[in-house]
Parts: structure tokens; sequence; C-alpha cells
């Protein structure tokens, strides 16, 4: 069963973060002929005071 996980900033709606799992949905189904119904994906929202890299806080990209 395919477990995809993504982290990601808050701000996304449950809108988009459905776009995108359809969108990964589609690319097993197409690319390793996975059952659809075996596909999990899973959006954990981690605020941007909680990302770190090499010890120091990460800052969240400005939006353009």
């Amino acid at each position: 069963m395919p477990l995809v996980k993504i982290d990601l900033y808050p701000g996304r709606s449950p809108g988009q973060k459905h776009e995108v799992a359809n969108a990964i949905t589609r690319v097993f189904v197409e690319k390793l002929a996975s059952d659809p119904r075996d596909v999990m994906v899973i959006f954990n929202d981690t605020p941007a005071q909680d990302w770190f890299t090499a010890g120091a806080p990460m800052q969240r990209p400005a939006k353009s």
C-alpha cells in the first residue's frame, strides 16, 4: 500500500490538498498500476517555528 507523507507549512486549503492528493494518486495508478483505494496521502501542517535545519530555525520563505 503506497503511503505518501507530506510535511508543509500551514496555509493550504482543503481544496488544494485534495488536488495534490488526487494528482499523487493518479501517478501511482498510472506508473505503478496501484489500486487507487490503496494509495494514502497524509498532510502534516507544521508551523514555521517547528522547522529546523542543522540545529537552527528555518526561515519561512516569503510569499511572492
